[in-house]
């Protein structure tokens, strides 16, 4: 067995530790880990920056109160169709369902 430069049994050269130098382990860490944390609070909600079905959502609830605010003056009276009128405009077929996209 070759020996390292300072007398060492060593072959790369370097000194190995001796029995009561002990490295420190990941485990002996005391470090907080992300589970350990206190829960975040939700996040706030955005501002300024809205999803298309958000946009769609406001305009139909906009043109509902347009509507409320028109029968409430009198400018805008739902009434039910005559039987005349059901045979010239008779109810549509749903349309088909399409398949959802992924």
């Amino acid at each position: 067995m070759s020996t390292g430069t300072d007398g060492d049994p060593s072959p790369s050269g370097t000194p190995e530790p001796a029995a009561d130098d002990t490295e420190q382990t990941p485990a002996d860490d005391v470090t907080q880990t992300p589970a350990d944390e206190a829960p975040q609070p939700a996040k706030p909600p955005r501002t300024g920056t809205t999803t298309a079905r958000e946009r769609a959502e406001r305009q139909r609830d906009e043109k509902l109160e347009s509507i409320r605010e028109q029968v409430e003056s009198g400018s805008l009276v739902i009434r039910k169709m005559t039987d005349e009128e059901r045979e010239r405009y008779p109810a549509r077929d749903e349309p088909p369902k399409r398949p959802r996209s992924r």
